[in-house]
């Protein structure tokens, strides 16, 4: 309960609200924690609160988990090919 309202956790079957999505996705662009809940439409006089509440979500964790996973795949990067970029630019 959040101000004595109950707040919507999840819709049916488990998925997050498109609220809670839309906060994952904009975590992932910048790992700033109060701009991903305002910019995911929550109150920016609340937004760090409520964006640390999300992120004790286990689902909300899995998702961002998902979203950081595919977006590696995505562009092919491994610890191994972070690790020879920064070598490159140390030895430059």
């Amino acid at each position: 309960m959040f101000r004595g309202k109950k707040v919507k956790k999840t819709s049916k079957k488990g998925k997050l609200t498109p609220k809670r999505e839309r906060f994952c996705v904009e975590y992932c662009l910048d790992f700033n924690i109060t701009q991903a809940a305002i910019r995911a439409g929550f109150s920016k006089a609340t937004a760090y609160s409520i964006g640390w509440e999300l992120m004790k979500n286990v689902e909300i964790q899995a998702r961002i988990m998902q979203l950081r996973n595919a977006a590696a795949q995505e562009f092919n990067i491994t610890k191994e090919s972070l690790l020879s970029k920064l070598m490159e630019i140390a030895d430059a």
